[in-house]
């Protein structure tokens, strides 16, 4: 069976992948008709950064037309490394917020499955909280196949008052990014009469 590329895919629109990208292998292609998102299993031969993927996703839909285009990326296990945890973290805050700002500038190792990550900013109850024990490993085995732990230690607390900060920057940042909706539900509704 042939092998097709991401760029062989979007031959023919306006959309350019970066090179990484666009030379990764198509796993499968998902269409939901009805929200129209477009989902994108590839496999890359070198790892690419959260930004790039994010900037082709956003490029994508617009050229598409579609409401959503979502690439999932699978690489081989051989290719997880310590160095590539800060892309991890990104890729989880799209999903996860509360890693908003705990992990910046960690300093992490990966030995035999384990990320230990010695935190400089706090933090480590309120993303054992959050569930980061079990949405990490989740996000490296999608990608990776591969089970890993996360082990946190370095500066675990984190204080009140830089809590509610990360917290409104974080809520700022999640309603900058998700322009209020009018649903067609509202549009259709006719207005009501005075009885």
């Amino acid at each position: 069976m042939k092998e097709h590329t991401l760029a062989e895919l979007f031959e023919g629109y306006a959309v350019k992948a970066p090179e990484k990208l666009g030379s990764a292998r198509l796993l499968k292609i998902t269409y939901t008709e009805h929200d129209g998102s477009l989902g994108l299993t590839l496999r890359p031969d070198e790892l690419i950064g959260f930004e790039q993927i994010k900037e082709f996703e956003n490029d994508a839909q617009k050229a598409l037309g579609a409401n959503e285009v979502r690439c999932f990326l699978k690489y081989t296990p051989d290719k997880l490394t310590a160095g590539y945890f800060g892309e991890l973290t990104q890729f989880l805050k799209a999903d996860f917020p509360v890693v908003n700002g705990f992990f910046d500038g960690a300093d992490v190792s990966l030995n035999d499955g384990i990320f230990n990550v010695s935190l400089k900013r706090g933090g480590a109850q309120v993303l054992k909280k959050a569930g980061i024990e079990t949405a990490f490993p989740r996000l490296v085995f999608n990608m990776f196949s591969c089970s890993v732990r996360i082990v946190l230690s370095g500066n675990t607390d984190t204080d009140p008052e830089s809590f509610q900060i990360e917290h409104d920057k974080q809520l700022k940042e999640i309603l900058a990014a998700k322009p209020a909706a009018r649903s067609e539900e509202t549009a259709k509704q006719p207005a009501s009469s005075a009885a």
